[in-house]
């Protein structure tokens, strides 16, 4: 009698931003890295979003696949950096980037929290 095994392997991506919350002084520009890993092939499209309604047009950088993880940055100009404190003193920002056939969708987040030189961080 002969049996036939099979197995099926799942493989769970992750994202990640870390610090999950940054400071920032207005003024300064900052840079985001979302860090996607144990892929099985790179990204073709991260998707970047904020809870922030402004002017801005944000660019960003999908980056390189290699060793089953690829890096998408998001730049932060310092006259975007002064038009989300305009807006508020916190800001969310999140890269999300789906998977496969099943459109999974992993994300990470960021919170940046603005304030004025001399200004003190309150935080709710």
């Amino acid at each position: 009698m002969l049996y036939r095994i099979t197995t099926q392997t799942k493989h769970f991506s992750a994202a990640a931003i870390s610090p999950a919350v940054v400071d920032l002084i207005n003024g300064n520009s900052h840079t985001i890295s979302c860090v996607f890993s144990d892929l099985q092939q790179g990204l073709t499209s991260v998707q970047w979003t904020t809870s922030t309604t402004t002017n801005n047009v944000y660019t960003s950088s999908e980056g390189g696949f290699a060793s089953k993880s690829q890096t998408s940055t998001l730049a932060l100009s310092t006259s975007q950096i002064s038009s989300l404190k305009a807006a508020g003193a916190s800001h969310t920002f999140t890269c999300t980037a789906t998977l496969g056939a099943s459109n999974t969708p992993i994300q990470a987040v960021q919170r940046i929290n603005i304030a004025f030189r001399g200004e003190i961080f309150v935080y709710v």
